[in-house]
Formats: structure tokens, sequence, C-alpha cells
């Protein structure tokens, strides 16, 4: 029933969107870029936006940097060593958001299955 109201894009999010949408969703994007191309990538997400729109982010999130969590601190290093992103706390996704344009209207902790 609401097949026909989705649709899957293949686009280059550095580029404008060739449609506009009431929902632009990424998953796992944002971490693989550093702030200045991630803001890009939600600038465009924004611009595509219908009125009343809204851009759905599946990212991780890590606590404050206290060096306490071994997998955070590995996966942060290793965005930056081979992708040039990291992992981003919650109030680093509020700034960036913020400096797109955007506002976090709501963020859910979801516990990983094991």
């Amino acid at each position: 029933p609401h097949r026909d109201r989705i649709d899957i894009v293949e686009h280059d999010f550095f580029t404008p969107f060739p449609t506009t949408a009431d929902a632009v969703t990424l998953s796992f994007v944002l971490l693989n870029w550093h702030d200045d191309d991630a803001r890009r990538i939600l600038r465009h997400c924004r611009a595509a936006l219908r009125p009343g729109g809204r851009i759905l982010l599946y990212e991780r999130a890590d606590v404050p940097h206290t060096g306490s969590d071994p997998v955070f601190s590995l996966l942060d290093l290793r965005m930056l060593v081979f992708m040039g992103g990291r992992v981003r706390t919650r109030d680093e996704w509020t700034a960036l958001a913020a400096s797109a344009g955007l506002a976090i209207e709501q963020a859910t902790i979801l516990q990983s299955p094991s």
C-alpha cells in the first residue's frame, strides 16, 4: 500500500537532488565524511525537501569522548584514517545540523542486540 509513495533514488549527494521529497533517508552516510562534506550533504537534502519534510538519519553516536569506550574510539580512528570521517557525539550532531540550517527534533538511542 505504501510502496507507491516511496522512491529509491540513486544520487550523488554532493550535487543538488533532481527532485523534491517529503523525506530523505540517510543510513550510515555522514559518519564517512568530515564536517564540511557532511554539512554539504545535509544542505542538499534540506534543499530537496518539500514544506514540512524531514531528513531521517540512521547514524552512530558516541558518548562524549572520555576514552572509556574502546569500541567507539577504534571506530572513530578507523573512520578518520580510511574515510576522513568520524563518529560524532550527540552534541556534535546537533552542532552539525545547526550549521546546515537544520534542527534535530528527535534522537533515539538503539541498543545493540548482542
